[in-house]
């Protein structure tokens, strides 16, 4: 009698087992099924973007004015370069949100490519400056543009920013102090333009209330990656 309820017990048993391995459900469930797909996303990264060497974007900023919290302090310190003149409040925090989405950055410099601060070429200054200040300065993602002048226009530098879109780069953004630049950016066909500082460029540019950057560090924080 004991030994026919453990035996029609083990069945039982036997059977709810067989049960479970075969519908997938409890413990026998395979890893690849709850595994996500090759195409789910992260931050808006999927394999499904080009790679960034192939579907280029930039992000364009000026430095003076722009960058640092106001023109005297930079115009002063390319007289004086032990005296670094500070950065925006956020700025370095804006320009890396693009750069991690996968934007390269050009950072846009009036002076001429032969004018030395502190006896440094201004590209490698500028350079030194955006770096000690927590900028992106990855080599081949990021770079100073001078000018071939001395008397830069705003004609040259819709040329450059022209020349550039040429080599199949989209140039979705630039933020400038310069009324001029935004003229150039208009011109070479930037397709979001802002403007800090106090002029009004009209439609031409989107205005930064009070040149607060929280906003737009909190819009760009929110906007997936361009490519991987």
């Amino acid at each position: 009698m004991a030994n026919g309820v453990v035996m029609r017990l083990t069945l039982a048993v036997a059977a709810l087992v067989a049960t479970a391995c075969s519908t997938g459900d409890g413990a026998g469930e395979s890893v690849d099924s709850v595994a996500p797909s090759s195409t789910s996303t992260t931050d808006g990264d999927s394999t499904t973007l080009a790679a960034c060497a192939d579907d280029r974007h930039l992000a364009v900023f000026d430095i003076v004015g722009t960058l640092t919290t106001d023109r005297e302090t930079a115009l002063s310190w390319q007289q004086d370069p032990q005296d670094d003149p500070p950065a925006r409040p956020l700025a370095a925090e804006l320009v890396n949100a693009y750069s991690d989405r996968g934007y390269e950055v050009l950072y846009n410099s009036i002076l001429p490519e032969d004018f030395l601060i502190g006896g440094q070429p201004v590209a490698d200054a500028y350079m030194g400056w955006l770096d000690r200040n927590g900028f992106p300065t990855d080599p081949g993602r990021t770079r100073v543009e001078t000018s071939s002048t001395e008397a830069p226009t705003a004609s040259e530098l819709s040329a450059d920013l022209t020349r550039i879109a040429g080599e199949n780069v989209a140039i979705d953004v630039g933020y400038t102090d310069s009324l001029n630049d935004v003229e150039s950016f208009g011109v070479a066909g930037v397709d979001k333009v802002y403007l800090l500082g106090p002029e009004d460029a009209g439609a031409s540019a989107t205005t930064i209330p009070e040149d607060d950057l929280a906003p737009q560090l909190a819009v760009v924080e929110a906007l997936p990656r361009v490519c991987r």
